[in-house]
C-alpha cells in the first residue's frame, strides 16, 4: 500500500504542545509498512503539514450537508500520509482549515 493511498480521518488536531488522547506518536513509516495493527484504532501522529486542500461541502447518505472539510499531507522523517478532516455536518458554517502549510502538529486520528 502506498503512502498516498492511505487516508486517516482526523478526530482531533492540535498543536504539538497539547496532550493527546492516544498513546505516544506512531511514525508514519510504521503505519505505511504495516497498516493492519492500526486499522480502526486511534493513533497519534506527529509531523509537518503540507498541501492543505479545502473541500467543497459534501452530502452524507442521510442528506445532511457537511461544511469545512479539508485534506492535508502529514510528513515526518519516515514518510507521509494524507489526512482528512471531516468538517461539521448539519451547520452551514464556512471556516478556514485549522492548519496551514508548514505547521508542526500532533494529531489523533482513526
Amino acid at each position: 500500500m502506498s503512502a498516498r493511498g492511505t487516508f486517516l480521518a482526523v478526530l482531533f488536531a492540535l498543536a504539538s504542545s497539547t496532550a493527546v488522547l492516544a498513546d505516544e506518536p506512531v511514525t508514519i513509516g510504521a503505519i505505511v509498512a504495516d497498516p493492519e495493527p492500526h486499522h480502526m484504532h486511534m493513533v497519534a501522529l506527529q509531523g509537518t503539514v503540507q498541501q492543505v486542500r479545502v473541500l467543497d461541502p459534501y452530502r452524507q447518505p442521510s442528506g445532511t450537508v457537511c461544511y469545512g472539510a479539508y485534506l492535508f499531507t502529514l510528513q515526518d522523517d519516515t514518510g507521509s500520509l494524507d489526512v482528512a478532516v471531516l468538517g461539521v455536518c448539519g451547520l452551514a458554517v464556512a471556516s478556514p482549515p485549522e492548519v496551514s502549510d508548514g505547521d508542526k502538529v500532533l494529531v489523533t486520528a482513526q
